[in-house]
């Protein structure tokens, strides 16, 4: 059979469907790492994390049918979306670590962030470091995430001077930027999580934020709002940027067309019920003006972006939104 004797084909990087994922029983993808990523007509293609193992691609292809194409893929990527897929099969649960840097208001948030350990079938472990100075504290909760590994570090914090003292401040920010997990900070924590609001701004780490709102959004039930940040055009330009409109730019085929069909694609993949927003204010204002005016539960964006030309274009996003935003807040990095 030539697809079991054929070269495969290495792939850097994939999602998940599962519409077509659940085309594979998931004690099969378990049992072999593997998951299919696409189908046309009677063709699947599945990436393998080891496709080299002969009894493990006739297994697989003799569930999905001759015509299955296979391709390799990392294994811990694959495992990752299993995972997703299927939580209640999973032997490796999300690890959260929950960080509270003084013993004030911590009963505000505790029972938000044990609703969203709970949401996302994580482990929850506690660092708490009180009446430290902010660069100490922040290389404590550095080792703890270097000695944890988390998927998520969630800072409880109940008011903007503690946010800004030890998140904001020019000495911190090293700390902050080097932490290698996403972190959702929890002011004034609202609980269900019924409407999130995506904030697309990042050409690195716009994937991880979806792949986050994902997550949440479909265990939750949840809605998501896409607003892509889109800088105004100068004045010289205005009857240029009068007829940019939704329509025109998911029409189009610029980048940013081609990441908003994507990405509403995804939460259809997922039956997750999602809107896509173009506000005309200044790109500093847009973020706040939607928030404002949308009754939002969470806030997901991509880290800080360090290209150049991007922070002219669009100027510095999460630091303001940290300090202002009155609900929680979930940064997106790079697993």
């Amino acid at each position: 059979m030539s697809n079991l004797t054929s070269n495969v084909l290495h792939v850097g990087h994939i999602t998940s469907n599962p519409r077509v994922a659940t085309l594979l029983p998931s004690e099969l993808a378990h049992r072999y790492l593997a998951l299919p990523v696409a189908v046309d007509g009677e063709r699947v293609t599945v990436a393998m994390a080891h496709p080299e193992d002969l009894d493990a691609r006739k297994a697989v292809i003799a569930s999905l049918g001759p015509a299955t194409c296979v391709i390799r893929a990392d294994a811990r990527e694959i495992e990752r979306l299993i995972n997703e897929l299927w939580p209640q099969n999973s032997l490796a649960h999300m690890k959260i670590l929950s960080w509270f840097p003084t013993a004030k208001g911590e009963e505000i948030t505790q029972n938000y962030v044990q609703s969203v350990a709970a949401l996302l079938s994580g482990d929850l472990f506690t660092c708490n470091v009180p009446s430290k100075a902010a660069g100490e504290a922040l290389q404590q909760i550095t080792e703890a995430v270097r000695l944890q590994q988390p998927d998520l570090l969630i800072f409880r914090c109940p008011d903007a001077p503690l946010i800004k003292q030890f998140l904001l401040e020019p000495a911190e920010q090293p700390y902050v930027q080097k932490l290698p997990t996403s972190l959702l900070v929890t002011r004034q924590p609202r609980w269900p999580i019924c409407r999130i609001l995506l904030v697309l701004h990042s050409p690195l780490n716009d994937e991880p934020a979806l792949n986050w709102c994902i997550r949440l959004a479909s265990r939750a039930q949840a809605n998501v709002t896409i607003l892509p940040l889109v800088a105004s055009a100068p004045a010289m330009f205005a009857a240029l940027q009068a007829r940019q409109n939704l329509s025109d730019i998911l029409g189009s085929d610029c980048s940013l067309g081609n990441q908003l069909r994507q990405a509403a694609q995804r939460l259809a993949d997922w039956h997750i019920e999602g809107r896509l927003r173009l506000r005309d204010e200044p790109v500093d204002q847009q973020v706040r003006c939607e928030v404002s005016e949308g009754d939002y539960d969470l806030i997901v964006l991509g880290a800080e972006t360090h290209l150049p030309v991007v922070r002219w274009v669009l100027g510095q996003l999460v630091n303001p939104l940290l300090y202002w935003a009155d609900r929680p807040v979930l940064i997106a990095k790079p697993v």
